[in-house]
């Protein structure tokens, strides 16, 4: 229970760290902006790789090894869909009027299994894979946290307004570890479509939002290298711890 405690404390605070830093920021490049979010991109790729599906394949067997697709589109689609909501109500026009609730909806929709994939881990018997999946999420969290706030700014939105949103969104990467730890805790024999569930959330994030963005935008040549560098930097302190 106290692992769970200190991962969500770790990935709620963050977040409200990044979103703290955000309000002392005026402007981030976007060459800037594609570099942090290539090396995310690489530190959540190593994780998930090594602290949720690895952990899931050493505990199936037979039949069981069908966890681990299933499991992963699962996690996928539960993004997508959820995905797919949010921009149902962009086009509707239901939060034209208030861009702010715009924000707070797609972090909303991406902060809470973003926690659950921290937590989840924490319901197996590899510690040190949890923690370091909970940690490469901790750490993708601040950037994400500091280039969240001068868009809300610049939309109008007060700074009293703008801290209640960073507040929230640090609850909801908290509720989301514990929710997660939940689920991991309530049938070991689950526990690997759990673990898959997480990995396939967190490699939709990565594979269709992160890397295309650094990818595909063309600002950044040394894209797929920063990727690379914050997927084996990852790699190493799985290895260490």
């Amino acid at each position: 229970m106290l692992s769970v405690f200190w991962a969500a404390l770790g990935i709620g605070g963050s977040t409200l760290i990044g979103t703290g830093c955000g309000f002392w920021i005026s402007h981030i490049s976007d060459t800037w902006n594609d570099a942090v979010t290539a090396f995310a991109a690489g530190v959540m790729l190593s994780a998930a790789a090594f602290g949720l599906f690895v952990p899931a394949m050493e505990m199936v067997q037979g039949a069981g090894c069908l966890l681990i697709p299933l499991g992963t589109a699962l996690g996928m689609l539960f993004l997508r869909g959820t995905a797919a909501v949010s921009g149902h109500l962009r086009g509707g026009g239901m939060l034209r009027q208030h861009p702010e609730l715009m924000f707070v909806l797609a972090i909303a929709l991406h902060k809470f299994p973003e926690g659950m994939a921290g937590g989840v881990g924490l319901g197996g018997v590899d510690g040190g894979a949890a923690r370091m999946v909970a940690l490469g999420i901790a750490l993708q969290n601040l950037p994400e946290g500091a280039v969240m706030i001068p868009p809300l700014l610049g939309a109008g939105v007060s700074r009293r307004r703008a801290a209640c949103i960073a507040l929230a969104t640090g609850l909801l990467n908290a509720a989301g570890v514990v929710a997660g730890a939940l689920w991991g805790n309530l049938s070991g024999s689950l526990l690997p479509l759990a673990l898959c569930f997480a990995g396939g959330a967190m490699l939709d994030v990565i594979v269709s939002q992160m890397i295309p963005q650094v990818v595909c935008a063309g600002r950044l040549k040394q894209g797929p290298q920063i990727v690379l560098g914050g997927f084996a930097i990852m790699a190493v302190a799985a290895a260490l711890f």
